[in-house]
């Protein structure tokens, strides 16, 4: 009887422990943007997150969120979820490659050292645990972690299976596949990307206990299932699962000899049910939504709804077919291609996903090429060691890569880049990464084995190998970018952005958002910290739908919305201002365009009748606002909504409510350090950087205002706070060195508006005006000196000599001005 722990599996514990450990460390104490902070809520409350609805995910992040972990919050526990999974993941990618190496014609005729095996697998499976993408997923909560781990099970199973496949009792290895398969859909549609290469594997074994007919049937009705999510037609699915369905039970009762073939004539029978049974996990909704959980999207109540949850409805997909950028766009983004001269391709940008597997601080054309080679030797070190096993894997790859490039037809124009959808493709680069480094490792042992002195060398270059994925771990304290990226430990700034928003508001106020990133930490901070449960948060862009708009109306604390059902499903007429319409979205007889969200708010408004406050987070577009624009008035991250219209038709600004916000409400743990300036040891992604650009927005507003009713002193306040936030905001730019002046602080004018030039698109402007305040100030003899070191740096701008000459006048120098205008007559010629 084999041993349970040997030193295969030795290796493999030491992976997970290096893995989960890095993962611990670096981990998000809390939420992170987009999906996060809704996934730490659904998991918490049993609620029902976006389509999919991912209901294993739910189920098993409750479980994670119960552990008696003392001292870490919901959201860590959760957090951890994910790295666990992840790390389980590598570990059977680990057990994968090892498997496959073994499998090679040249091991079983002259077998390798099984040290030089172990490294060739371990090599793979750092570089996976430490790839970008998947590090990423492994530090929140997301359910890329857990469908990986699902990949990575079933791929350590179906080599398994193959190593089995002559005995009929293999048949109940590849049930539990199935199963398998049915079940991670729960967790990810991904999850089922792997099971392309579980067939062709089956198919192409030889040798087997278990039918390619028995394979087919099965196949059969998980490819109904992946075409019904595809909103291929009913009757052609139910075609499908029937045939698949009869062809099953035909195969029990008659098909096949009394040989052990026949012996697994249920296979099919089994397969189907077992598929359907993994399924049945998302009854779980069907269930739930009757309890009217406070997260509970699209409100799965019947069957019917069910089905549109699961087959993504409100996230329709893309005509493969008409493509939404160019393909060879598409497929060098894919690769994170960033080499293109000018940073273009096809004409369009190439920013790239990062690419995955670098481990130098500072990415490089090495760290790129060395797992490039590794992932091309593995291929053909595969190819010629096990042909099949070969096409299978590859076959994924394929699938998990250029498939989804071409059904999924991403635009060069999201609202982020998309890299965890491949997170199956960098998956199964590793793997051959893996293949690579153990098919050199090997070649040179079999070329030097008889010396040993290059054997030392051999497990020296096999150690080097090791270290190379390790780097960011080993060398993260000492500032390795890639750790940096990674580290979350102290990154507060999603949750905190989320507080300020709760905190400024009125008790049982009402407060429209935009999207994911200013709802999903209020739903995090209501339903798991309980904070600000009196505030009721309308999402713009779920209000579109109507039982969005019944569980405004239906959930505590409700919004007051007068509409019965027909009327909220557009079969009864409603009144929206003075006609009368259906609720969906038209062009009324005015000419203007009415969405269903603008019908809905206007409604909200006018049943209100100014009892509660209405708010609209800053991060609203004011064409997502319609009529109310001129009518807010901003205290910071948020607009109230007034009685009184602005005459200018834009809102309105409460200087000092805002300013007490910033200064007495807000959190900036995570953005600030403790001397007030940006803190950069926390790291920020583009997502953060874009609404943390609303903190220095607000105060420059604060500042304008303050210097425009002669408070200088606010003025410099705000602006030097907005300043320590972003020193390169625009606004802050413009102003800062203005209220500078006003106060005699020229040299810090002059600082700020050098720091400003050197990221400003129009250069020369920001530095004229600098000069022009200065005049109008009747400081010329500053304006000298600002305008002379611009006419030093750049003597060839006609704006600066201008500027420089006219500052000498007012200065009463003309002699210097008229030096300066001969000067510039006998460079230039230009009179």
């Amino acid at each position: 009887m084999r041993k349970l722990f040997d030193a295969d599996h030795g290796v493999a514990a030491l992976l997970f422990l290096v893995s989960m450990g890095v993962y611990a460390a670096t981990t998000s104490p809390s939420i992170a943007f987009w999906d996060c902070g809704e996934f730490v809520s659904s998991a918490y409350t049993l609620g029902i997150p976006h389509q999919p609805g991912t209901p294993l995910y739910v189920l098993v992040g409750k479980v994670f969120s119960l552990l008696p972990l003392f001292g870490l919050t919901v959201a860590r526990k959760i957090n951890l979820m994910s790295g666990f999974f992840a790390a389980l993941a590598v570990v059977f990618m680990y057990l994968t490659a090892l498997r496959l190496q073994r499998n090679w014609v040249q091991e079983k005729v002259a077998p390798s050292p099984a040290w030089l095996q172990r490294t060739g697998a371990a090599v793979g499976a750092l570089f996976l645990a430490f790839s970008t993408t998947f590090w990423t997923s492994a530090i929140e909560a997301e359910v890329y972690s857990l469908a990986s781990f699902t990949l990575a099970f079933v791929s350590f199973l179906a080599v398994r299976w193959y190593e089995l496949r002559d005995k009929a009792s293999s048949a109940t290895l590849m049930l539990l596949i199935v199963y398998l398969m049915g079940m991670s859909v729960g967790f990810h549609m991904g999850s089922i990307l792997v099971f392309p290469g579980v067939f062709l594997m089956v198919i192409l074994a030889d040798r087997k206990a278990l039918t390619s007919v028995d394979m087919v049937l099965v196949s059969g009705v998980m490819g109904a299932f992946v075409l019904s999510t595809m909103k291929a037609p009913d009757l052609l699915v139910l075609f499908i699962f029937g045939v698949c369905l009869a062809g099953a039970i035909w195969r029990l009762l008659t098909y096949g000899s009394q040989d052990e073939i026949a012996e697994n004539r249920w296979f099919a029978l089994a397969g189907i049910a077992l598929f359907l049974l993994g399924l049945s996990v998302h009854l779980f909704m069907l269930i739930r939504a009757h309890q009217d959980p406070l997260i509970n999207q699209t409100d799965p109540t019947t069957f019917d709804r069910l089905l549109t949850v699961l087959r993504r409805e409100q996230y329709p997909p893309r005509s493969p077919f008409h493509r939404e950028a160019p393909l060879i766009w598409q497929i060098g983004h894919f690769l994170g291609s960033v080499s293109w001269k000018g940073g273009q391709l096809a004409g369009r940008p190439v920013t790239g996903y990062l690419q995955q597997f670098t481990f130098f601080s500072k990415p490089n054309f090495a760290d790129t090429l060395v797992p490039l080679t590794l992932w091309v030797f593995g291929l053909w070190y595969q190819l010629k060691g096990h042909w099949r096993q070969f096409w299978v894997f590859f076959v994924v790859l394929l699938v998990n890569s250029v498939g989804l490039i071409i059904l999924l037809n991403f635009t060069d124009q999201e609202v982020r880049d998309r890299d965890y959808f491949y997170f199956g493709a960098y998956q199964f680069l590793s793997l051959f990464i893996s293949l690579g480094a153990a098919g050199l490792l090997r070649s040179a042992w079999e070329t030097w084995k008889d010396a040993s002195a290059t054997r030392l060398a051999l497990k020296c270059c096999a150690g080097l190998l090791i270290l190379l994925p390790l780097s960011p771990v080993l060398f993260g304290p000492f500032g390795h970018q890639k750790w940096f990226e990674h580290d979350r430990s102290h990154n507060l700034i999603a949750r905190n952005y989320g507080y300020n928003i709760l905190a400024s508001l009125p008790p049982n106020a009402i407060l429209a958002t935009n999207g994911d990133n200013d709802t999903f930490p209020l739903w995090y901070l209501q339903q798991v910290e309980g904070y600000r449960t009196d505030v009721r948060v309308v999402n713009l862009s779920l209000i579109n739908l109507p039982w969005y708009i019944k569980q405004l109306r239906d959930y505590e604390p409700t919004v007051p919305i007068r509409w019965n059902d027909a009327q909220i499903d557009g079969k009864e007429d409603i009144v929206y201002r003075k006609w009368r319409c259906r609720l969906e979205a038209e062009r009324m007889p005015d000419g203007e365009p009415a969405w269903v969200r603008d019908k809905t708010m206007w409604h909200i408004v006018r049943e209100n009748k100014w009892e509660r406050p209405i708010y609209y987070a800053v991060t609203v577009p004011n064409r997502n606002i319609g009529m109310f624009v001129p009518y807010l008035e901003m205290e910071g991250l948020v607009y109230r909504l007034t009685p009184d219209r602005n005459e200018t038709g834009d809102p309105r600004i409460d200087p000092d409510k805002i300013w007490r916000n910033f200064t007495e409400v807000y959190d900036f743990r995570s953005v600030l350090d403790a001397e007030g300036n940006a803190d950069h040891t926390v790291y920020r992604d583009a997502q953060s950087e874009h609404l943390l650009r609303n903190y220095p927005a607000a105060l420059g507003r604060v500042g304008y205002f303050a210097a425009k009713r002669g408070d200088f002193d606010l003025a410099q306040e705000a602006l030097e706070f907005a300043y320590g936030l972003e020193p390169t905001f625009p606004v802050v730019g413009d102003i800062l060195p203005y209220v500078y002046m006003r106060v005699g602080e020229y040299d810090k004018a002059e600082a700020v508006a050098e720091k400003f030039l050197e990221v400003e698109i129009d250069p020369v402007r920001s530095a004229m005006d600098v000069a022009q305040a200065y005049l109008q100030l009747d400081k010329p003899e500053r304006a000298v000196k600002w305008s002379k070191e611009l006419y030093d740096r750049a003597p060839d701008v006609p704006d600066y000599t201008q500027l420089y000459v006219r500052s000498l006048v007012l200065a009463g120098r003309d002699e210097d001005a008229r030096g300066i205008m001969e000067e510039w007559v006998r460079r230039t010629g230009d009179v």
